[in-house]
């Protein structure tokens, strides 16, 4: 007789939902995240505010563009670390292989994320409709009146001048 078989385990698969979760978890608290970063957070968080109030302000930004600002922001400070990293190398070519540094291509593709953030961010500020200019009469008649009374001439003030251009010969003639 042999032995009783035992049901096969399924394969793994991997679904990324721990990894998601755990970044997720991580990256909650935006503010305190750019907090954290020192003099940087605060370039960065400068940065941030002023991408928002480019696109018009928290109030009419769409959530997805407030996704786009703040995937801007962290893409920037990367490309930024590893343009300077680059730089402070002597060269940015491995000589004993004869290529490019890895971080050059990811700083490059890098680069082209952000620059076509940007554009997408320029796009969709462009599309958003215009708000209605207001007519002159809806102004003030929101606005209200001046408070206080109206200026009345006063007895300084001078009256209507007396029309000199009259010839007094004409009504004579």
């Amino acid at each position: 007789m042999s032995a009783p078989k035992t049901p096969k385990k399924r394969a793994y698969q991997y679904s990324g939902h721990y990894a998601v979760s755990k970044a997720l978890e991580s990256v909650k608290d935006q503010e305190q995240w750019l907090n954290n970063q020192g003099p940087l957070g605060e370039a960065l968080k400068q940065l941030r505010e002023d991408l928002i109030e480019k696109q018009g302000g928290k109030d009419t930004i769409t959530p997805a563009e407030l996704m786009a600002i703040e995937g801007l922001v962290f893409c920037h400070m990367l490309m930024m670390s590893a343009g300077r990293f680059i730089g402070e190398q002597e060269s940015p070519v491995n000589k004993s292989r004869r290529q490019l540094f890895p971080v050059v291509t990811q700083w490059l593709t890098l680069f082209r994320e952000v620059r076509e953030t940007a554009k997408d961010l320029n796009v969709l500020r462009k599309d958003r409709p215009k708000p209605e200019p207001i007519s002159l009469n809806h102004y003030l008649s929101t606005t209200g009146k001046p408070k206080g009374p109206s200026p009345s001439p006063s007895a300084d003030a001078p009256t209507a001048m007396p029309d000199t251009n009259t010839n007094e010969t004409e009504g004579a003639a």
